[in-house]
């Protein structure tokens, strides 16, 4: 059963997990990249695309989220337990979702108020005589 979970995840992994997983193989397995500092500032240039990234801007002007981190800095992140980690992201991804439900819901309103618009004319068309649907093409209005 554990040969099959093992062989499920192996399969499920991105190509960016393979190279870490090989990164890690070749330099003596997980344990000897944590133990070594000169493998853990590799892991570090290699996350986040190296100095020269950083001072990069993309298309629309904006600076690169990337950033250089420290040893320690970066120790300090691996040694955070997962419970620390989902509470601090909840924060980040309740504002975010929030913020995505309130666009959603204007969207909403704006369809909603479109859809009012397009059945009171169909409504109106109906219960009208012919006079009413008659459209002048300049004024875009009906004729009455």
């Amino acid at each position: 059963m554990t040969a099959m979970i093992g062989m499920v995840f192996e399969k499920m992994q991105s190509p960016e997990e393979r190279q870490w997983a090989a990164f890690a193989r070749q330099n003596g397995g997980v344990e000897g990249v944590l133990e070594s500092d000169e493998l853990m500032k590799k892991v570090i240039e290699k996350q986040t695309g190296g100095a020269k990234e950083e001072n990069t801007t993309n298309h629309k002007g904006a600076r690169s989220q990337k950033s250089s981190m420290t040893l320690a800095e970066f120790e300090k992140e691996l040694g955070k337990d997962v419970e620390s980690v989902l509470v601090e992201n909840t924060k980040a991804f309740d504002q975010k979702f929030r913020a995505m439900e309130a666009s959603l819901q204007e969207v909403n309103v704006t369809i909603q108020r479109q859809s009012d618009r397009v059945i009171e004319e169909v409504l109106a068309g109906i219960h009208a005589g012919p006079h009413e649907r008659i459209l002048d093409k300049v004024l875009r209005i009906a004729c009455s």
